[in-house]
């Protein structure tokens, strides 16, 4: 059987010999071949999609692990920085009630301690009253 040993070339769509051609059950041989290597090659072919998505999906899932990985990590440093400089900001409010309260514990009117120091006319009211 010729066909059986070059099943493969005439399924990959070379022509039949002619005294092969006209032979019902060899060419329903070759077309039952050429539907099982489609089906091979559409299998493989779906395979391939599936990598392909499957390797999109990974790169995906990556690449937004990355973006929360560095989100958080811009998050933390935005948080030192702003919780330095209200730190830096509540020791220089403290340091102008510091020096206020000298002020006036030196007899200067409030208004001008006001001046100097940047604190509200009213914050220097308190300090003057105890309050602060």
């Amino acid at each position: 059987m010729n066909i059986l040993g070059l099943g493969e070339r005439y399924a990959a769509g070379e022509p039949l010999p002619e005294e092969l051609a006209e032979e019902e059950e060899l060419l329903m041989a070759v077309n039952e071949l050429k539907r099982i290597n489609a089906d091979a090659e559409l299998r493989q072919l779906l395979e391939l999609r599936a990598k392909e998505a499957h390797d999109r999906a990974t790169a995906l899932a990556e690449a937004r692990e990355r973006g929360i990985e560095e989100g958080i990590q811009k998050g933390i440093e935005k948080g030192i920085e702003k919780g330095i400089e209200k730190g830096i900001e509540k020791g220089a409010r403290e340091e102008r009630l510091v020096v206020a309260r000298r002020m006036l514990s030196r007899g200067l009117e409030a208004p001008f301690v006001a001046e100097t120091t940047g604190l509200p006319i009213e914050e220097v009211h308190r300090l003057l009253a105890g309050k602060v």
